[in-house]
């Protein structure tokens, strides 16, 4: 899948109604018969600024530079492949010198469908010292859509998932 780690992710999501199998088989995990599971892929290097988020990720307009690791943060790991039909998600770490609430908009910008379309106000929700604020940029038929997630918590860590499905 292009992960940066060289190891087993593991990611936990809900989906009501239906087969675990069913979703399984359709983000293209292998089962393995016997005990030992398969080795993970080899890593990939890590994107640096400027550089795509993702293997094989262009924007529609078939502009190469558009999903890239932008400044004020590095990518932990790539946990999803998007959709069917393209896309990812990853999972990046906002450096200490960055305020995350400026990289989780600079991303939010970089995933709108249309170039100088608006994003609407994020959604925040505040609980013990921890603010997370999601971004729906507009997307479009055809194109991609995406979604940010930012984590905001005491002290270092703070976290922004990005998320990205062609349509």
């Amino acid at each position: 899948m292009g992960d940066v780690t060289g190891r087993w992710l593991l990611t936990v999501s809900g989906n009501t109604g239906s087969d675990w199998r069913a979703a399984a088989d359709l983000a293209g995990i292998a089962s393995w018969p016997g005990l030992e599971p398969p080795r993970p892929q080899p890593a990939r290097p890590r994107p640096g600024v400027g550089e795509p988020l993702a293997p094989d990720t262009t924007a529609y307009d078939g502009d190469a530079e558009r999903y890239v690791l932008l400044d004020g943060s590095e990518l932990v790991a790539q946990y999803g492949v998007g959709s069917l039909t393209g896309g990812f998600g990853v999972l990046l770490r906002v450096t200490p010198d960055a305020d995350v609430a400026d990289v989780a908009a600079a991303y939010a910008d970089q995933a709108v469908q249309f170039e100088g379309e608006p994003v609407p106000p994020p959604d925040t929700v505040s609980h013990d010292e921890t603010t997370v604020t999601r971004y729906s940029p507009p997307g479009g038929a055809g194109g991609y859509s995406g979604l940010i997630t930012a984590v905001d918590r005491p002290g270092p860590d703070d976290y922004i998932l990005y998320e990205l499905s062609n349509d």
